[in-house]
């Protein structure tokens, strides 16, 4: 298993050729600010998944401001934006999505 991790969107700019979505976790969990969600899917306060031809782009938006700051932040080569699901995060809560081949925030 790799861990991509990451601990500011001033970090990012990267392009992963060989993340696995079956065994990989990408970790954002250091990038944000204290959680105070303002959507019912917390996730999308924070981060956005686009499909780019075959590659994912993962966005952040560091505070979750209202404002939508939104940043490019990387972009994951030959990986399905849908196979990142809500789940659960790190802590075992369902703020976040986590696990093998997703996101850990």
């Amino acid at each position: 298993m790799n861990r991509f991790f990451y601990e500011s969107y001033r970090d990012f700019g990267d392009t992963i050729t060989d993340f696995d979505p079956t065994s990989n976790v990408l970790d954002l969990n250091q990038i944000f600010a204290p959680p105070s969600y303002s959507s019912s899917i917390p996730l999308d306060d924070y981060v956005q998944l686009t499909q780019i031809d075959s590659s994912t782009a993962v966005q952040i938006d560091p505070n979750g401001a209202p404002a939508r700051n939104i940043f490019r932040t990387l972009v994951m080569e030959n990986v399905v934006a849908t196979n990142f699901s809500t789940s659960t995060n790190q802590n075992g809560d369902s703020t976040g999505v986590g696990g093998i081949g997703q996101l850990l925030w």
